[in-house]
């Protein structure tokens, strides 16, 4: 992925990382490198001064973690799976207890 992160505008930069990320699965990509420090937008010394630590917690919870990947939207996380050969709703069978938890963060 090659793309300029907003200081800071962590949900405008996670959104950028899931639209970019669908597209990869699309093509075929069963990964997706970002620029560092992308989520917080690169700009160490800012982020070290303003960053709310506890803003990293909740970007964990806001999404699902799952085999080292963070997905923020249901939607990159299908698209994830189709590229595996799944779907959804065999790994929500298969997975019950995380799939409960990453509905109770979604809209």
């Amino acid at each position: 992925m090659q793309a300029n992160s907003s200081v800071l505008d962590i949900e405008r930069n996670c959104a950028a990382i899931d639209r970019a990320a669908g597209k990869a699965a699309q093509a075929g990509a069963a990964v997706l490198l970002t620029p560092e420090l992308f989520p917080v937008g690169y700009a160490p010394l800012r982020v070290r001064a303003e960053l709310d630590p506890q803003t990293l917690a909740d970007i964990r919870r806001r999404g699902l973690f799952w085999n080292g990947r963070l997905f923020g939207t249901r939607a990159s996380f299908v698209t994830y799976l189709k590229a595996q050969g799944a779907t959804y709703t065999e790994w929500a069978r298969r997975y019950p207890a995380q799939a409960t938890a990453f509905a109770k963060h979604k809209t």
